[in-house]
């Protein structure tokens, strides 16, 4: 049995839950299902692909057979091991983001869809949403808002290293959504959605499976301005405001977030 447990973050506060952690079980025959459900690209057999990554990249399955013994060349050297591939990490996390937030608003199936972009990276997902299971889940008020949306975009992350950082690409994918939605008419969309991050963290525990899911939930404050958050994102994302503040980036970063979402 696989395990991951979730815990919820509002995104102004990404150090105390907002609950206590939901543990979501799930076996690998249900995750090769769920990847052919939740996934956007086409990777037969997750289940298995999950278990050759979850476990000891020592094993003989990911050792390559060079067949010449020809000496390296400068910089370039031989390679004798395979590498872990982004594409089947990112698979394997949007298989079971949907099925695990399901599993903690204790509901069978959330009406969802996938969403792509042509020359846009958009978010992986849009879920319909009920706000008083969403309050329950991020100890929010949503429910007591006028002109809430009918449902919020999902941003998913997976890496094979444990981390606690926001990342910014996933926050640049929803602003591109919410400008989406305030240049066609959606406006009252803008500055809600949702980034989870799966914390895959198999380089320190190989075969233990048992991983992370940290779900962030964006609700915009009261008079959010979506030129405004853009203009200050751009500068707090920029490489000279990182080397400015290396060491307080972080504190930096949510105390920015606090400024514009609860």
């Amino acid at each position: 049995m696989i395990e991951f447990n979730c815990s919820f973050y509002v995104a102004s506060n990404n150090t105390h839950p907002a609950r206590s952690i939901h543990t979501y079980h799930v076996t690998k025959s249900e995750m090769g299902i769920y990847g052919e459900l939740y996934t956007g690209n086409l990777i037969r057999s997750l289940g298995i692909h999950y278990m050759d990554y979850a476990g000891s990249n020592r094993t003989a399955i990911w050792k390559i057979q060079n067949r010449y013994s020809g000496a390296p060349v400068g910089r370039i050297q031989i390679q004798s091991e395979k590498h872990k591939s982004q594409a089947v990490t990112g698979n394997i996390g949007e298989a079971i983001v949907m099925p695990a937030l399901a599993s903690a608003m204790g509901i069978g199936r959330i009406p969802f869809q996938r969403m792509k972009a042509h020359n846009l990276k958009c978010p992986d997902f849009r879920f319909h949403c009920d706000w008083g299971i969403v309050d329950s889940l991020w100890g929010t008020a949503c429910s007591s808002m006028t002109g809430l949306p009918n449902d919020m975009p999902l941003e998913v992350k997976s890496h094979l290293k444990q981390d606690d950082l926001y990342p910014l690409d996933a926050i640049e994918q929803l602003l591109k959504y919410w400008k989406e939605c305030y240049d066609f008419g959606y406006v009252k969309a803008v500055g809600f959605g949702v980034i989870a991050r799966v914390d895959l963290d198999v380089e320190k525990n190989p075969g233990a499976n048992k991983h992370f899911i940290r779900y962030h939930l964006f609700i915009p404050r009261h008079k959010f301005k979506l030129m405004r958050f853009e203009k200050v994102f751009n500068i707090i994302k920029s490489p000279e405001f990182r080397k400015k503040y290396k060491k307080q980036y972080t504190n930096k970063l949510h105390c920015w977030l606090g400024r514009f979402f609860v």
